[in-house]
């Protein structure tokens, strides 16, 4: 039974289940739009009636003849609802819904909802509603006269003169990045690590450069040396000059080995063996926890074998271009028997991406362990100590 003074939306039982294929398309949908847009419109107008309400909602249209509840299959009780500022209708469809008739029980438990809010605030029976307050009245004084000013004439703006497209202005390149794009081929000779210091010669610059240039024009004319520069370990840096190639270089470099291994021998007539390779960029990687293989009766393992179980236990490790062989950190003849220690690898590394990519793999295999990878850092030499 139905409180007093209240709004009742129920479902009728004799609503057809047909498919809802297309929402937007389907007269109850439409139906729906139009009866919850004008229940908004009057809860959220000035107070009125339930009259007014039950009136309008039993009123025929075009598209509804027996009025917009019937075609919707709701039926409404004539009582009386009342305003309530502020009141929204939050009604949605439901895309889960496959029927009329689950729709409209839907749309009833929503709508009845609504409308126990609205009932919470009805007044008892015959009360009438606040009337608006009046409006108020114009005053019948005249408004004040505002003082007569001169029009202003407006001063014309000056116009700007239009300037053209400009051309986008061409950076200039920094000193930095000319020598750099300019950067000269280089060959690098290499004594055999036999040749102990006492038995290399270190000729001046000046000496090196005047004695190769001499043969680099008889090969290639044109062709030349621009500077040269002794390394540590005895190697020597030969840097090109401004017309010449790097092939130019590796072309001449049998012609320069055998040239150099006279020439900064102790004896002239003993030459020292000389490799050549081009000079790029190379990256040192240092594996530690290796066992060194010394014995009561042998020494550490030579840097060949270093290099075979490396090679065979490790592809990423096999497609390295080495520029000097697995070597241990410390003299070979100064480990203990059962000892560990660290190898160093040098190989060639352009952008030092190589490198990156072995140290994310972290580990290394050989002689039956795993070595831990870590960049090599050159220690700084030890400075003199002040006398005094």
């Amino acid at each position: 039974m139905a409180l007093p003074h209240t709004t009742t939306i129920s479902a009728m039982s004799s609503c057809a289940s047909s498919p809802m294929k297309d929402n937007n398309n389907n007269p109850l949908f439409a139906a729906f739009s139009v009866l919850k847009y004008h229940l908004s419109s009057i809860i959220s107008s000035p107070p009125a009636t339930h009259d007014t309400v039950h009136d309008f909602l039993l009123t025929p249209t075009p598209k509804f003849p027996l009025g917009i509840p019937h075609a919707l299959g709701l039926h409404i009780s004539n009582q009386p609802l009342h305003h309530k500022k502020n009141v929204w209708w939050n009604i949605t469809l439901h895309e889960a819904l496959t029927s009329q008739a689950e729709l409209i029980r839907a749309l009833a438990a929503e709508v009845c909802g609504l409308t126990a809010i609205v009932n919470k605030h009805l007044p008892p029976p015959g009360t009438t509603l606040p009337a608006p307050p009046p409006a108020k009245q114009p005053s019948a004084q005249p408004p004040p006269k505002l003082p007569k000013t001169k029009p202003s004439t407006p001063t014309p703006k000056a116009q700007t003169p239009v300037k053209g497209p400009t051309k986008p202005s061409t950076p200039t390149p920094s000193f930095t990045s000319i020598t750099k794009s300019l950067a000269r081929p280089s060959l690098i000779l290499s004594p055999t690590p036999s040749s102990s210091p006492p038995t290399v010669v270190r000729k001046t610059l000046l000496e090196i450069c005047t004695y190769l240039n001499d043969i680099l024009a008889n090969l290639f004319p044109g062709s030349s040396l621009s500077t040269a520069r002794w390394m540590k370990n005895n190697n020597l840096v030969l840097v090109a000059g401004p017309d010449t190639e790097l092939h130019h270089l590796q072309k001449a470099s049998v012609a320069l080995t055998r040239a150099m291994s006279h020439f900064i021998a102790t004896n002239p007539t003993t030459p020292i063996p000389i490799t050549t390779h081009e000079n790029v960029c190379w990256s040192c990687l240092l594996i530690h926890n290796i066992p060194t293989g010394a014995s009561s009766t042998c020494g550490a393992y030579s840097p060949t074998e270093c290099q075979d179980t490396l090679a065979c236990n490790n592809p990423a490790y096999r497609a390295l271009k080495l520029t000097r062989l697995p070597s241990w950190v410390k003299r070979p003849d100064s480990y203990a028997a059962s000892s560990s220690s660290s190898l160093v690898v040098s190989f060639e590394d352009p952008t030092g991406g190589i490198l990156q990519s072995l140290l994310s793999h972290h580990t290394l295999y050989t002689f039956r362990q795993a070595g831990d990878l870590h960049p090599w850092k050159q220690k700084p030499c030890a400075s003199a100590s002040p006398t005094t």
